[in-house]
């Protein structure tokens, strides 16, 4: 009985130690952007199509043509997961507006500008230590 127990208790944390992506939590999140000090913005200029990263189900990193955006949704969307997802509800075409689009069905609560360097750094926040090369 006990070799059976440390046999499944091994295959659980192999099994775990596989994953390499964990969400961060929301509150990682915001912590990242109060200690970063990162600057809101109403709209974000948007020119033909824009890519995006899925950070977790509440945040999402929207690459504009010049600079990448974090996103804040208003509540969680679980549907940022899968591919293809683009902006759905958009009152100027050229402008992507907190509050009024959305993204997937989720309004856009926040908008906050970031660089190439912190756009890397919340890209890592939910890979565990040692994936990176």
């Amino acid at each position: 009985m006990k070799h059976r127990l440390m046999t499944a208790a091994l295959a659980l944390a192999a099994a775990c130690s596989t994953a390499s992506y964990v969400p961060p939590s929301n509150e990682g999140v915001r912590d990242y952007i109060v200690a970063n000090e990162l600057v809101e913005q109403d709209r974000i200029r948007t020119f033909g199509q824009s890519g995006w990263t899925y950070v977790n189900d509440r945040f999402v990193i929207f690459r504009g043509r010049d600079q990448d955006y974090l996103l804040e949704l208003r509540r969680e969307c679980r549907d940022l997961r899968g591919p293809g997802v683009v902006a759905d509800v958009r009152h100027d075409h050229r402008n992507l507006r907190s509050r009024f689009d959305s993204i997937s069905g989720c309004t856009i609560e926040k908008i906050y500008a970031i660089n190439e360097g912190e756009s890397i750094e919340l890209k890592a926040l939910g890979e565990a230590p040692g994936d990176r090369n």
